[in-house]
């Protein structure tokens, strides 16, 4: 008599009991991440707009964008990402460039941040922004300086400004542009040695820095134990 035998181990109830462990990867969310978003308002359509920072970190130098703002009729805004919280801290001077909406000439700024602390750190935060008519105005803004004292401007507001300063502020120094070409590579030197702007200038909108949630996973390995069981009839077998 032949008989054949099932390649699982038969009890001797004749049963067998099968197990198996499947292991899954799971993302659970965590507490997001912040990362900073300079939003560049009130620009000349289809005017450049450059975009730049001074990394202190050694051997990192200055990372700097430039592109074309969107075409049209109406003032226009442009976004740039100021990277995660890590990449913040690294950051110690933003320099912008942008033709306002309305006028012909560039108005650099420089958004100085301090030594101790980060761009994430005064988030959120607005910008202000100045024009002159016919010079370059080039505005360097102590961000944690004026934000200390209160940002005293107003949309649209005409100040004066005697050697570079006005009696609004201390927080802010302004500087002469007219010496710099159409598309200028904005350092701290060379803010430096532009001459002290003395005139009126106008109060031209306010740009900002704000957090955007960037959420983050947590990879988790589950172990899921699965019982299975399978019942074998034994059989008989006739020669």
């Amino acid at each position: 008599m032949n008989s054949k035998t099932s390649p699982l181990s038969l009890t001797r109830s004749g049963l067998v009991s099968a197990f198996g462990i499947a292991f899954l990867v799971a993302a659970v969310p965590c507490d997001p991440l912040y990362a900073g978003l300079l939003t560049i308002k009130n620009v000349n359509p289809g005017s450049f707009v450059t975009f730049s920072y001074r990394d202190p970190t050694p051997g990192d130098g200055q990372i700097r964008h430039k592109e074309p703002a969107p075409g049209g009729k109406a003032a226009v805004t442009v976004e740039y990402s100021l990277g995660s919280l890590e990449n913040e801290k690294k950051i110690g001077s933003v320099f912008v460039t942008k033709t306002p909406f309305g006028q012909t000439v560039l108005d650099p700024y420089e958004m100085l941040i301090p030594s101790v602390g980060s761009v994430g750190s005064l988030e959120p935060f607005d910008i202000p922004t100045f024009a002159d008519e016919l010079v370059p105005l080039v505005a360097v803004v102590d961000i944690a300086a004026l934000l200390t004292q209160g940002d005293p401007f107003t949309d649209g507001e005409a100040i004066s400004v005697l050697n570079g300063m006005t009696l609004i502020t201390s927080a802010i120094t302004f500087k002469d542009g007219s010496s710099l070409g159409p598309d200028p590579i904005l350092t701290d030197a060379l803010f430096a040695s532009l001459p002290a702007f003395t005139g009126s200038a106008v109060v031209y909108g306010f740009d900002d820095v704000t957090a955007t949630p960037e959420p983050t996973y947590t990879y988790l390995l589950l172990a899921v134990l699965g019982a299975g069981l399978v019942v074998v009839r034994r059989r008989r077998f006739s020669s």
